[in-house]
């Protein structure tokens, strides 16, 4: 059982449960809601909070001397400089390039996108890939190489390493609810370990078969290792972790914590990857601009659990906004003079000139809103070549009344997306055959396309081989693509009513002379073409 107790702010002030027991307390004279010390009564630390004037993290230090950390950040936000003030804590000291906001130095290095592709950790260099959506697809670290895979809403599903590979399971909230480790010997692979995960309340109470306690920001609440202000741990992390640093999972190969839509880098205190949500900078808070930053460099009052935007912990600062280094509730931005109201018009437009929702980091709120603006994950994008193929031709597919995305792919694969002679000059799309015997009055002249005296286009050189040898293979002509699907319904629809499986349905088509390529590759394109179905 795990009970909180709150101000009369609502503000969180005491945590306690089966293992843990911490009090928070906030300023007394500041008006923001950050806190300032935080108890836990179960490892006998206190820490303490102060923050500069633009809201970031100064320092951080525990009452006793177990350690003591200060910051220095450059006007973007970038944090150059990480100092042990007592007792042991990691230090960094580090470089940015003032044009782009990325790190250099030896060892860091970028692709044209913004992506870090090279950087070092305690066990060498290490070098990763990305896909055209900006996910790290590979890393490379000294002797070994990771893979991953994503689905839709950037969710990672699949981590591999060699003959082992992990799967991660998602509800429909984009929680992990699970995840499946294999294990190859022998060529052969089977299900070495699952670990389930376990919610209450939308809270995470149990990782496997371990009791999961963490505190405000959803990471571990001490009890298990030291948490520094920006995700770095006490000791070594040998193995991959889960919500080492507030929700993210922790690669042990490449140090970056896995966010969802980017990955984290707890040693800089920054993303690897710039922002992928535009809305989220503004001038009106010139460090929003910087689209590695984590969190604002406040990291004791905000999390970003998507990678994507921050949130506040404390609904307090959810209703605070900024203008000319003045605090403001959201009362006050909405009746103030000249920063709108509730009533009346142009007065919501206020806020769009110098304020900005700590909450939310994104430029354009408006005041006059109810609620701040938090942003999903970005939404999938179909692949502009699968989208205008639906366009031109998914109600011709639909009506066969076969599977609609297996007719997309077939008819994509076997007519080069509609590129090929025959779908060009003949309207056909699944280049449906027959066979001529030279000396018969049937084909007219070589590669006599839409003749007028017959429905057919000549489709190659004389057949050389089986029990054809002899004839010409000859191809269907129609007089719209609405006709070649008819057609194709008429003459093999009757072999794949009901088969929605890709690699069922591809391996009918072959068999019947159709040129469907492998199980997999038809079945990969399926696969997008659903997605986008499903995406409308």
């Amino acid at each position: 059982m795990e009970t909180f107790q709150y101000s009369g702010r609502n503000q969180l002030t005491e945590q306690t449960g089966l293992g843990t027991d911490i009090n928070y307390w906030y300023s007394a004279t500041a008006n923001d809601g950050r806190l300032a010390q935080k108890h836990n009564w179960v490892t006998g630390e206190e820490e303490n909070y102060t923050y500069d004037s633009l809201g970031r993290l100064a320092t951080a230090y525990t009452t006793g001397p177990q350690w003591g950390l200060s910051f220095v950040y450059d006007g973007f936000g970038n944090r150059l400089q990480q100092n042990v003030t007592k007792g042991p804590a990691p230090s960094t000291v580090q470089t940015v390039d003032t044009a782009t906001n990325r790190l250099n130095g030896a060892g860091f290095g970028y692709d044209s996108n913004g992506n870090m592709t090279g950087w070092s950790t305690p066990s060498g260099s290490v070098t990763a890939s990305y896909d055209i959506e900006n996910r790290m697809t590979q890393s490379v670290t000294p002797g070994v190489t990771e893979t991953y895979k994503y689905v839709p809403g950037n969710l990672r599903v699949r981590k591999s390493q060699g003959s082992s590979w992990v799967y991660t399971v998602y509800g429909q909230g984009g929680e992990a609810l699970g995840t499946f480790t294999g294990c190859s010997v022998g060529g052969v692979s089977f299900l070495c370990d699952a670990k389930l995960r376990v919610y209450f309340g939308g809270r995470l109470v149990l990782n496997g078969w371990t009791g999961v306690k963490p505190d405000r920001l959803g990471s571990p609440d001490g009890t298990h290792g030291r948490v520094y202000p920006y995700g770095e741990v006490s000791g070594s992390v040998s193995v991959d972790q889960d919500e080492t640093f507030t929700t993210y999972k922790r690669d042990v190969g490449t140090g970056l914590d896995y966010a969802q839509n980017r990955y984290y880098a707890s040693a800089w205190g920054r993303f690897t990857t710039a922002d992928p949500y535009r809305a989220s900078g503004g001038p009106e808070e010139p460090g929003s601009w910087n689209r590695y930053s984590y969190v604002g460099s406040d990291t004791v009052n905000f999390t970003d659990r998507q990678g994507t935007n921050r949130a506040a912990l404390d609904t307090n600062l959810e209703n605070v906004c900024m203008f000319s280094a003045t605090t403001w509730d959201e009362l006050a931005c909405r009746e103030s003079s000249g920063l709108g109201g509730d009533g009346g018009g142009g007065g919501a437009g206020g806020c769009s000139i110098g304020m900005d929702f700590l909450s939310t980091g994104v430029s354009d709120f408006d005041c006059g809103s109810p609620e701040p603006y938090k942003p999903e994950a970005p939404a999938w994008e179909c692949p502009s070549n699968f989208q205008a193929w639906i366009d031109a031709h998914g109600a011709d597919a639909l009506a066969t009344g076969l599977s609609e995305a297996n007719v997309l792919t077939a008819a994509a694969i076997e007519s080069g997306w509609g590129n090929g002679d025959f779908a060009k000059n003949g309207n056909s799309f699944f280049n449906l055959e027959t066979v001529w015997k030279p000396g018969t009055r049937m084909p007219g002249p070589k590669y006599a396309y839409q003749s007028s005296t017959h429905p057919w286009m000549q489709a190659s050189e004389m057949i050389t081989k089986g029990r054809f040898k002899g004839y010409y293979a000859l191809v269907a002509s129609y007089n719209s693509a609405a006709d070649s699907f008819k057609s194709f319904a008429a003459t093999d629809g009757k072999y794949l009513i009901g088969v929605t499986d890709p690699k069922q349905f591809a391996s009918i088509l072959v068999a019947h002379g159709i040129n469907a390529g492998s199980a997999s590759y038809f079945g990969s394109f399926e696969k997008t073409f659903q997605d986008c179905l499903n995406s409308h």
